[in-house]
């Protein structure tokens, strides 16, 4: 997909438009700020395995998961002790489904009868918390995109599964994702983050992603355009 996207850019583009650089999530710490024309990211990163860290003694966070995972396939000498075992990461699947399910036994049943039941009273309060580092987690990725970019142009997001849609249930498991991302939260979180982008030019394009392996369904989907400011630093 990424390949035929730079195809079609090195035909739209002009002749002088420099080079095409292709690049990992979250690791452009090393790519000094404002050194491109056009940011461009074909999807989102998926949720966090494991938001709440209640694993903190198995190695859970998604960077360092799929770093291990990507440096174990490359070299069959690598220590694999260092990933999750699948019983480990089996075990903490299963501990979010039941504090998942526990935060929807919360939703239906929110009266006052039920206000006082501790275990979905903090079912959801953990949900909540989990949503916001999950959020916190995207938004970061986001800043370095806008950070690489230069002033007065332009940084597109694409296949954002539209977190308004009913029809993307999440029951099994990843809820403090969300059915993925309102484009409400655009607008919030340039203002919550600080993002140097213009809220007067967020852009958003209705899209449909095909089926794959995974979700034989379609899925609505939205593209996303933010302009960074002419004045911008970040």
């Amino acid at each position: 997909f990424l390949n035929e996207s730079q195809l079609i850019l090195q035909k739209l583009a002009p002749n002088n438009m420099g080079i095409i650089c292709q690049g990992q999530p979250q690791r452009y710490h090393y790519i000094p700020s404002l050194s491109f024309d056009f940011v461009y990211a074909g999807q989102m990163l998926p949720p966090l395995l494991d938001p709440l860290m209640l694993n903190n003694n198995d190695n859970l966070d998604n960077d360092d998961f799929y770093d291990d995972h990507d440096n174990n396939n490359n070299n069959n000498n690598n220590n694999s002790s260092t990933l999750p075992t699948s019983s480990s990461l089996l075990t903490t699947q299963e501990r979010y489904k039941e504090l998942c399910r526990r935060g929807r036994r919360r939703r239906r049943h929110d009266d006052d009868s039920n206000r006082n039941n501790k275990a979905s009273w903090e079912a959801h309060k953990l949900i909540q918390l989990a949503r916001r580092n999950q959020q916190d987690y995207w938004a970061e990725w986001i800043s370095e995109l806008i950070r690489i970019t230069k002033p007065g142009h332009a940084i597109l997001m694409e296949q954002i599964e539209d977190g308004n849609n009913n029809s993307n249930n999440n029951s099994e498991g990843s809820c403090w994702a969300g059915n993925g991302i309102p484009k409400k939260w655009w607008k919030a979180s340039i203002q919550r983050y600080g993002w140097d982008v213009e809220i007067s030019q967020l852009r958003f394009i209705d899209t449909i992603t095909a089926p794959d392996e995974i979700d034989i369904s379609t899925r609505p989907t939205y593209n996303v355009i933010m302009m960074k400011k002419q004045d911008g630093t970040l």
